[in-house]
């Protein structure tokens, strides 16, 4: 079982992902770096660009850009950034716990929803915090968070095995 917050809950979801034993995810205020690029790209906008443009500005165009955009950063720092979103779909199976508040403005509630998206599967859950912003969850309401989460890795750990009240400890002499 996995666990993590915000940028961590990227790598939970990704590390999961590659990780058959992992048999649940719980995350809050996770995101994946094209997602959130996205977000902020189309909400800003229309402070950078005349209003007339964005109707007619397709969606399309501006993931190439924002790709693009992206490969220049990889090329100028020399490294590669994970494009976890494309292993999501690998999670499908695995339980997932996607927690957001409401009031985050930094990590949008709609990106944990477009998260939810990616995984598919009956799966993925989300619970939304009332009053909550990015990774404040727990403290808007701790009993909630604690009892959420809790029952969560409970669902995931098997059942003790019932005790037959007939069964007697197995009895060993020890004769020479």
């Amino acid at each position: 079982m996995l666990m993590g917050i915000s940028r961590g809950g990227g790598a939970a979801l990704l590390a999961a992902s590659q990780a058959p034993e992992v048999k649940g995810v719980v995350v809050e205020g996770a995101f994946s770096n094209s997602g959130l690029i996205m977000y902020y790209a189309m909400r800003w906008a229309k402070f950078y660009l005349p209003k007339w443009v964005l109707p007619w500005l397709p969606v399309w165009h501006l993931r190439i850009t924002l790709a693009c955009t992206r490969w220049l950063s990889e090329r100028k720092r020399r490294c590669h950034y994970v494009r976890f979103s494309h292993y999501l779909p690998l999670l499908r199976s695995t339980p997932v716990l996607l927690i957001a508040g409401k009031n985050d403005t930094y990590v949008h509630p709609d990106n944990s929803k477009a998260l939810q998206k990616s995984i598919g599967g009956s799966n993925c859950e989300i619970w939304l915090v009332d009053h909550a912003k990015h990774n404040t969850a727990r403290l808007v309401d701790p009993e909630a968070y604690d009892s959420r989460t809790e029952q969560f890795f409970e669902s995931l750990v098997p059942a003790p095995a019932a005790v037959n009240q007939n069964d007697r400890p197995l009895e060993v002499s020890m004769k020479n």
